[in-house]
Formats: structure tokens, sequence, C-alpha cells
């Protein structure tokens, strides 16, 4: 029988160096390596004969401040819910495509261009280049007649600077032009008159465009300064460095932006005085202040997956090319380190995109070379910007949050106007989409954009940050915007009429007019419907989130009634003639539909609303759902069904989809001979095309397979896979404020430390039984509110249903012990 003792020993890891690299520089885009410190993103290419970083800066976007509100939706607010009613969906989504979306569809998250290095190296030997999530550092090195050049460039969030050193193996054998490129409209100067002094720096000034009626309000201007210990000469809009052998080049950029109503800012200022914080600096000391302030945040998380077959293995694989070892492992898939590769790499994503400060990752996260980029690159708040942000408190890097805090309070204020103008509610509402402007409107047509329940389901994140965290302050502070979004709620929904089509609904409280993202059910011929079940989920949450978070801040108790009501008259979860989860309120799934969208498990993941503990038959129900979608999708949809599989509690199924996303597609064109392919040569997420959220969500799926804290408990191992035999897992974050450290041996528990931040009662639930010094089993419900879940109706089941079998639960032993802010080790005792 194992055992766990309490003892105070930590977990030692082994030295961990995550990198891609490959053996020849970029042909394009999709094979660039990708650095960024949110407010800068760069694509190195790592060419020899003309090296290009391809640059964004984060606020540089299309059109001006702006609202895309119509002000006819709200007299035809009524007509259209009774049309929907009496089961003429069609003709009232001809209704809202034509009074509701009246603005324009979101502006364009644009690319600021490319500075270009011309070396005219042509014919090198020992080719190199990586980039190393453990120093955030991009290299690239090669033999040119005879001599040795290395390149290093990195993002620094320390300095706001992309800098570029150069060197030459040999003395005064470096040689090169600088010069600056843009596909949009671009004036570029070589001296730039600061002080009244010219300096060295190659300046380019960047012009926005109009995009579908909206002026151009943002101007750009990028700075390059040169620094090298040969010659630097001025050159027809450029700079040429000879006879060095050592160069430096800073980078950075700004534009006319302050925030979503205000672009009066001054780029040109704003680059002065970010190369002027860099006077004194050495290159050494940049260097160790990026290095220590990315590790700040990335070093907290350590992933070790050993190989069932040769331990040694995992490592040796990484002697491949990151191409060619993503091409070997979806035929040998024992290259487990490839999946910890993955995991890291998504937090290195979104630490490189999102930080304090600046824009929330988009669609692209915080890179884009096209002008017009898929789906505009904009927020899409229906699922794609919010899985952006899962690996963020589970993969410990709460600070990369704050710009998605900061947007969703900015929405809250833009989506006061909507709300009010469209709809005739308090409070406020955004729909699927947004950008930098944002706009709260629906975007693009009714398909997509009827979807009032984007704002809400963001603030989700506002609670689940204070369940991880129990940051009252931060709560005080976000109360308001939860509110907002649960008042706009209370007045948008309906009661369902006797009289409407579907007879069991009757009296259901239900959003109205409304879609399940971009998916319509059998007999139907658009997706426009009442009550969905995914805004039912939503509403649920944000109800019982906004009631706990007034009782955690003892306010409001006098108004909280209207919410309680509220609840009570949400319609159940519904299980269907299939067996499946009900996507609506009609019993129209297809069992055959591999949609891509599985919106209706929200309340799996990320909700926790479906429980094997609690719910059997829902649970039994989403797995049916699930097994009828199929196992492969988007690559963003297989990052989602990874963590509903993790939900599931089936690691071998979370795996294998995991194994379906790590299929190589090397570019766009290659589709066709690529059919499965969702992973870019250099590990970016296929849709195809590129979305980042599939890396996201890839990340957050694999720590959700190793620790899990939304079910009353804080469960350790929950869904590993048979093939990950041995390993390590360091600092993964759990609700209620717990530090998790694990290492496991033969699929089993060995050890955790677990640390408190602040305090209280920890539950505990694993797989094998557990002792301990302060360690008692389990009694009740769990006693924290920070992991304890909101209970949810009883589900209805369809008349038609037959031959339903609930699934089988693993047993699980389940512990309580009262903690403070330390060190609870817990060692598995197994034959001592």
């Amino acid at each position: 029988m194992m055992a766990v003792t309490l003892c105070l020993v930590t977990i030692s890891m082994s030295a961990q160096q995550h990198k891609l690299w490959y053996n020849k520089p970029a042909s394009h885009w999709l094979e660039a390596l990708p650095i960024g410190n949110s407010h800068l993103g760069g694509m190195v290419y790592g060419s020899t004969d003309i090296e290009e970083i391809q640059l964004n800066e984060e606020t540089f976007w299309s059109g001006s401040p702006h609202n895309n509100n119509s002000l006819e939706a709200k007299a035809q607010l009524p007509y259209v819910r009774q049309l929907i009613y009496d089961g003429k969906e069609d003709q009232a989504h001809a209704i809202i495509d034509k009074t509701f979306f009246k603005g324009p569809h979101g502006m364009k998250y644009l690319p600021l261009g490319s500075v270009k290095l011309k070396f005219g190296h042509d014919d090198v030997s020992n080719y190199y280049r990586e980039l190393n999530l453990g120093d955030a550092l991009a290299t690239t090195s090669y033999i040119y007649k005879g001599v040795k050049y290395e390149r290093t460039v990195f993002a620094s969030q320390a300095d706001n600077v992309i800098v570029v050193r150069i060197k030459a193996g040999k003395k005064g054998a470096l040689s090169f032009d600088v010069s600056f490129d843009s596909p949009l409209k671009a004036e570029t100067t070589n001296w730039i008159e600061r002080e009244h002094r010219a300096v060295k720096e190659l300046g380019a000034v960047v012009e926005g465009v109009d995009h579908e009626g909206i002026k151009a309000g943002l101007k750009a201007e990028c700075r390059v300064k040169v620094e090298a210990d040969g010659k630097v000469l001025n050159k027809a809009q450029s700079w040429s460095v000879s006879n060095a052998t050592t160069a430096t080049l800073y980078i950075t950029a700004a534009t006319t932006f302050v925030n979503y109503h205000d672009v009066s800012g001054n780029p040109v200022k704003k680059n002065s005085e970010t190369l002027d914080g860099l006077r004194g600096k050495t290159y050494a000391k940049l260097l160790n202040d990026h290095i220590k302030k990315y590790q700040e945040q990335y070093n907290r998380v350590s992933l070790i997956l050993g190989n069932p077959k040769d331990p040694r293995k995992s490592y040796d694989a990484s002697a491949l090319p990151t191409d060619q070892r993503l091409a070997a492992f979806e035929k040998d898939p024992s290259d487990l380190d490839m999946v910890s590769l993955m995991m890291q790499y998504g937090r290195y994503l979104l630490i490189s995109s999102s930080q304090p400060g600046g824009q929330p990752a988009n669609l692209q996260g915080v890179w884009n070379a096209q002008v017009n980029a898929p789906w505009d690159s904009k927020y899409t708040i229906n699922i794609n910007a919010e899985m952006n942000y899962w690996p963020a408190l589970v993969g410990n890097i709460a600070e990369t949050q704050q710009p998605l805090f900061s947007m969703i309070r900015d929405l809250s204020e833009t989506g006061a106007i909507t709300a009010k103008d469209m709809y005739g509610c308090p409070g406020w509402v955004a729909h699927h989409n947004t950008d930098l402007w944002r706009v709260a409107g629906p975007i693009d047509g009714t398909t997509w954009g009827m979807f009032p329940t984007g704002g809400a389901w963001l603030t989700t994140h506002l609670w689940q940050h204070y369940l991880y965290t129990g940051d009252k302050q931060f709560l005080e502070e976000y109360y308001p915007v939860m509110k907002g979004a649960a008042d706009f709620l209370i007045a948008w929904m309906q009661t369902y009429p006797a009289t409407g089509e579907v007879k069991n609904a009757a009296g259901w409280l239900v959003s109205v007019p409304t879609v399940s993202p971009e998916h319509g059910p059998v007999g139907k011929r658009t997706t426009v419907t009442a009550g969905s079940t995914m805004d039912n989920q939503i509403v649920f949450d944000v109800l019982t989130q906004v009631i706990a978070a007034a009782q955690a801040l003892g306010k409001d108790e006098s108004s909280l009634s209207a919410y309680r009501k509220a609840l009570d008259r949400l319609p159940p979860m519904q299980i269907g003639r299939y067996g499946q989860l009900q996507e609506w309120l009609i019993d129209g799934d297809d069992p055959k539909d591999e949609h891509r969208h599985i919106s209706h498990l929200y309340g799996l993941y990320p909700s926790n609303q479906i429980s094997p503990y609690s719910h059997p038959d829902l649970f039994t129900a989403a797995a049916n759902t699930l097994n009828q979608r199929g196992d492969m999708a988007t690559g963003w949809s297989l990052g989602w069904k990874i963590n509903f599989w993790a939900r599931m509690l089936d690691g071998n199924h979370a795996f294998k989809i995991i194994k379906n996303m790590l299929h190589l597609l090397p570019d766009d064109r290659s589709m066709r001979q690529y059919p499965n392919g969702r992973t870019y040569p250099n590990l970016f997420d296929a849709h195809p095309p590129f979305q980042i959220d599939g890396n996201f969500g890839c990340s957050a799926g694999v720590c959700e397979m190793l620790l899990q804290s939304h079910d009353g408990a804080v469960h350790l191992l929950p869904a590993l896979p048979d093939d990950w035999t041995d390993g390590e897992v360091k600092g993964l974050q759990a609700r209620g404020g717990f530090t998790v450290d694990m290492k496991w041996k033969n699929g089993q528990l060995q050890q955790a430390v677990i640390k408190s931040t602040i305090g209280g009662t920890l539950r505990l639930r694993s797989y094998v039984p557990l002792k301990g010094k302060g360690l008692k089993p389990a009694q009740g419900a769990c006693p924290n509110d920070l992991l304890r879940p909101a209970q949810i109706q009883p589900p209805l089941k369809s008349a038609e249903l037959s031959n339903f079998e609930i699934l089988p639960i693993r047993k699980v032993y389940e512990y309580d012990i009262e903690t403070v802010s330390g060190n609870v080790c817990i060692c598995n005792m197994e034959g001592s």
C-alpha cells in the first residue's frame, strides 16, 4: 500500500534546456523564430545574405477611435425575439443581419515593417540557428570564408528594445548594410536630430491605414540605433557598417496611440526616451537585465517527461533540427520531451506577447507580417482570446493577464454604451469580437457575431484570478466590472413563452437572440437561437461568481436576490437522444458532425459545471459528445480538446489529441500534401492558417493533465497518460493559492511539495492513499471557498434516450490539511 508522509524535502530538477533549432535559414515567415517583449514583436529569419527581422508594435492597428453600435437594433429586438420563439429563426437572422450590423467589422492588426541587414554571405558552412526558451535568445552562427559569424537577438522587457548583437571571429571582418522596409507607406531618414545633435539612428515613420470607412488615426515610428567598432557611414536611406569586429543594433518603435479613445501620442518622443534610457549601459548589462527579467517568470515552471523505453531518448531526439524532430514525432511519439517543449513554448509565447502595461495577446500573439491578416488578427472573444490566457494561472505566469484585465475594463466602458444604445439594457455587453478600439457591437454577421455573452465570458477570468490568488484587493477593483456584466444579463434574458416552439422551455429564462458559436442545429438554416447551452453555462458562471464575490467582499447583499432568482430559472443542461450533451434547447445535435466548435462543453472546460463526482450523467454525456466530434480538428480546436480530455480524467485520450496536433505542416501552400498538418516548422499552431491560441491551449492542456483544482480539491496527476511513466514537474499553480511540485515513477506519484501562499485548508485528491502529519481523511464538502465549486441543477434527459451507461470513475482518496505560508511535502512511501 502506498503512503504519504509529511517531510521537509524539496524536489531537485535536472537542468532543462528547451530549444528550437535549425540547420538552415528560414525561407518563409512560418520558419522564422519569434521574439517579443509584449510591446514589440520580432520574427528572426537567420539569413546569411540578407537577414530580416520582421517587426510589430502592439498598438499599430488600422482605423481610429470609433464604435460599431447600430441604433436600429433596439426597435427590432422584440420582433426578432418573437420570430425565434415561433421557430422562424431564419427570418430573425435576416432582420439581425440588416439592422444589428451597421458599423465596421473591426480593425486590422498591422505589420510595422522589417529591419534588414545585408551581409552578402551566400556560401556558408556550419550553419546553426536557435531560439532558446530558457533565456529568450535567438542566435545564428555560421562560417563564411573561414570566419565565424555570430548574431544574437532578444527583445528586452527590462529596456523595451530589441537588441541585435553581431560578432565576427576575425578582427575587422564584419561589414553589412542596415535598412528598413515596410509593406505600408513609410518615410525613412538616416539622421535623427535629437538635442541639437545628429545621432546614427535610422528612423522610419509608417502610416496607418483606413479600413471599412474608418480613417487611419495612427502613425508609427521605428528607430534603429547603430553602434560598431568599425566605420559607420551614411548611405541612401540606410547605414553601412564596415571593417568592424562587433556591432550592436537597438530597435524600438512606438505609435500615436494613448488609449482606445486617444491617439495624440508622440512616437518620436517615446522612442527617443527609450533609447536615451540605454545610455551608459553595456551590451553585457542589457543582456543580463533581459535574462533576469524574463527568467523571473519563465523559470517558475519546469517539466521533465521520461521516455518509457529509454529515458535518454527524449534528450537524444533534440539532436534533430526542430522541424525534422516534429516530423519524426508523428511516426514515433516516444520523444516525450517534445511535449514538454510545446508546454514551455506556450508559456514563452505568452510571456513574450502579453505583459503589464501592454495590449493583450491577439489572434497571432504580437506577431503578424500581413497587411490583411487572417481574421484581421483581432480579439475573437467567443473562444480564441480566452484560450490565449488558459496557461497563465496554472502555468504560473499570472502577470501576463494584466493586459487582458485592462481590455475587459475598457470593454465595460464601451460595452455600456452598446448595451444602452442597441438593447436598452443596463450594465455592459461585448459580442464575439473586438479590437484595439474596444468595439463592443456585433461583428461580421449573425452567424458569428450575434453572441452577446463574449464580454460576460471574459469576466470569468477575473474570478479565476481571485480563486488562484485570494487577492481581495484585486477582486474589489474589478467587482464593478463583474457586476456590470451580470446586470446586463439580468436585463437581456427573457422568459421563454408557453407558446414558443420548444414546449419544455416554457418559463425558463433565456438569452435571446444568441448563437452557439458558429454552429447551428439540424433542421435549422441559421445559428441564431434562444438559450444556447453555452450561454446558459456562461450566465450561470457570471451570476454565481458575482454573488460569491459580493459575499467575499461583504457588499451588495440586498441586490443579490435578483441574481439568485435568475439562477433558479436558467435552463438545466440536457442529455439528448444520442446520449450527448445538447448544444441547444432543442435536441438538434448530429452525432456525425465533427464541427470545430464544441461550445456547449464550456461547462466542462474552462468552467467546472460538469463533474464526474457530482454529476456523472453529465460527465458521461460530455464524453459522448467528445467522441462524436472526433479527434481531429483545426489546431485551436485540438488545443481545447486536450483540455476537455484532461477534464475527462483520460490522459491517454488527451495525449492522443496532442499527437494529432503535432503533425508538421511545412507552410500553408502544403495543406493538400499535409491535410492533417497542425503545427508549422517554428511550432506555431496551424488552424491553418496560423492562430496562436492553439499553442496556448496545448500548453494549458499539458498542465491540466498533471494538476487540476476546479472540482473541490487539488487533484494530483489526474490525467497522466500510460506513456508518461516517469517525470517531474515544478511550479504549477492551483486554486487556493497553492504551488505544486511533483515527481512520479511507473505512472504513480512518488513525491509532491505543495507551497501555500495564503494559508487555508488544502484538500488533496489522489489515486494513491496519502498520509502525513496534519493530513486527515476529508469529510463533507470542501471547506475552502477558493476550491469549492458552485452547485448546478440536475440535467434533463431525452425521452428517446436508451442504453445510457454511466462512465466508471477511478477510485480517489481525499484528505484535508490546514496550511500556512510554507511548504508541505507529501512523499509516496510504497514498499517502505
